[in-house]
């Protein structure tokens, strides 16, 4: 805490973005949102300060993880992504993209001593944070939803476990139905992808008997509108990890 008569530091947050370019603009409109409700910011000067490292050069991280196609130049851009936002003056740092975070020790690497909040250990903080709080007597079943790759690498299996939660994840068909949903979304077709996505969603929860969802895809939250979810959701809990990150980053940024 800063000493008594002193201000707090005001903190700037660097944000790798890019994988999209939409997922990243939801993103940041999320933090600004966040920081109306969170802080109250009637004015320009009242927000987060941020700085975004727009890269959509980053290859396909999809394609590295299944099939370790450009693999090295995958994690090479997002440590010179980091790179970059550490030599700008950042004082800590975030990836909107899960699957990137298969390659955290690239990113953490490009950041040297500026700290890395991870999607990944928010959203299964906070998972583990409610299911204590809820007190029930047996595990749960959490269904993770998440592009390929990140699934391959277990990003979020492995965390849950860690935290002794049991995740579901989709069968081959639902797998294959999210990513194409995903692709959808990127290429800004969110109606088509949202109707593809809620069959695979549908039967995943039918079957898992699950009462939380993570939406582990940053594309996840533009398909699904967890504030006005659909009647035959409601008794859902959904993990957004895009407002998860933004509620971090807000958090961080204005000492809350």
């Amino acid at each position: 805490a800063p000493a008594k008569g002193t201000a707090a530091k005001v903190l700037r947050a660097g944000i790798i973005g890019g994988m999209g370019p939409d997922a990243t603009i939801e993103f940041y409109q999320r933090v600004i949102k966040k920081t109306r409700q969170m802080a109250s910011a009637p004015l320009d000067q009242d927000h987060a300060l941020a700085t975004i490292d727009m890269s959509c050069n980053i290859p396909s991280r999809q394609d590295a993880i299944l099939e370790g196609t450009l693999k090295d130049l995958c994690g090479q851009r997002l440590c010179e992504s980091a790179a970059r936002l550490r030599a700008s003056g950042c004082d800590f740092a975030v990836c909107v993209c899960n699957s990137a975070h298969h390659f955290q020790a690239d990113i953490v690497r490009g950041l040297q001593h500026i700290p890395f909040l991870s999607i990944i250990d928010l959203t299964v903080h906070k998972i583990a944070t409610d299911e204590r709080q809820q007190n029930q007597s047996e595990a749960s079943t959490v269904a993770v939803f998440a592009a390929s790759g990140c699934a391959a690498a277990g990003l979020y299996q492995n965390a849950l476990k860690k935290k002794g939660i049991e995740p579901f994840v989709p069968n081959e068909k639902n797998q294959a139905a999210c990513m194409e949903a995903i692709y959808l979304a990127k290429a800004g077709r969110v109606g088509e992808g949202r109707a593809l996505f809620e069959k695979a969603l549908d039967d995943v929860i039918g079957r898992a008997k699950c009462r939380s969802v993570i939406l582990g895809c940053t594309e996840l939250p533009l398909l699904v509108d967890i504030t006005d979810p659909p009647k035959k959701y409601q008794r859902i809990k959904f993990y957004d990890t895009v407002d998860i990150l933004a509620t971090a980053v807000v958090s961080v940024c204005k000492n809350l």
